[in-house]
């Protein structure tokens, strides 16, 4: 009987999930480029869509169209910029320089970079002459320094500006919800705290016996699990154990118990009547309330 109850109540549990998180956001676009000379380049204005991070997110990857095959092999660097006011951009983040060895192909390459909204995406080049804007390309609108300086996170330049120029560079944007400085859907793996959704659990009860003698023991066991992933939302949290006689409409809780590090729990317990059972978690910080199947014993009067 325990094993056709188990399933039944793995079939029956109840799982209370969270609403998907933002889909991550393309900024920026890659282009076909001509070489350029040593220089820093961001795009401040385009008529396609946002060079700049729409919100705060992470940087996951950067994309670059690289040029024909007599041009490959020149390093360049992925940058992001904070507005400044005027003409000033502030460095706040960078990718390792990488060097394309496949021409005519929409390179992407891994990064991690914490941004904010209004943040711009763009270039710098060092004095080789990688293939970086093109142009000219109305509506388009970048800042640029021309020269051989690696300008690092927290530099503050002036630019100079250079109409109908786009720039040969996009990158995906990732929400970070809790704040961490990953990404949340190919980096962080652990979703917690913050404004991330509470994370979805389930919830399962499984009595021993659904037939015992007047004051015998029932054992009352169960697990909870995270429905997406593994972590705090299962481990040592609090389980209430509740009860209710057939006719009555309403659990009560009688026990509390905690849940071991593989989120299983058990209670043993003399019965002196018939009742329904069922386990219950409630919401807390991250973690989603959920509800288990429920569980019928049955008290046998003691024959004289």
């Amino acid at each position: 009987m325990k094993g056709i109850r188990a399933g039944l109540a793995a079939a029956a549990l109840i799982v209370v999930g969270a609403p998907s998180a933002p889909a991550a956001t393309q900024v920026g676009e890659t282009t076909g480029a001509a070489p350029c000379g040593a220089q820093t380049v961001f795009q401040t204005n385009s008529p396609i869509g946002p060079y700049a991070a729409p919100v705060d997110g992470v940087i996951t990857s950067w994309q670059y169209r690289s040029p024909m095959a007599s041009q490959i092999g020149r390093a360049l660097e992925f940058k992001v910029a904070r507005p400044a006011g005027g003409n000033s951009m502030t460095i706040v983040g960078e990718s390792e320089r990488e060097t394309p060895t496949i021409p005519l192909t929409t390179l992407t390459f891994p990064t991690r970079i914490a941004v904010q909204a209004g943040d711009v995406i763009g270039l710098y080049v060092p004095g080789t002459s990688a293939p970086c804007t093109v142009g000219p390309s109305p509506g388009y609108q970048a800042f640029v320094i021309a020269d051989n300086v690696d300008r690092q996170p927290g530099d503050t330049s002036i630019y100079g500006v250079g109409n109908q120029t786009q720039v040969n560079v996009g990158a995906i944007l990732e929400p970070d919800c809790d704040g961490d400085g990953f990404g949340d859907e190919t980096q962080d793996p652990s979703l917690f705290g913050g404004t991330c959704a509470a994370r979805g659990r389930a919830l399962t009860l499984d009595a021993d016996k659904n037939k015992v003698k007047r004051g015998k023991k029932v054992l009352l066991s169960g697990s909870l699990s995270e429905t997406t992933r593994a972590g705090e939302c299962a481990t040592g949290q609090t389980v209430e154990l509740q009860r209710k006689r057939p006719k009555q409409s309403t659990f009560t809780t009688f026990a509390q118990v905690q849940t071991d590090p593989l989120g299983a729990f058990s209670l043993s317990k003399k019965l002196k009547k018939t009742f329904e059972f069922r386990a219950e978690v409630v919401q807390s910080a991250g973690c989603a309330p959920a509800l288990s199947n429920s569980e019928r014993v049955k008290v046998k009067k003691k024959r004289r």
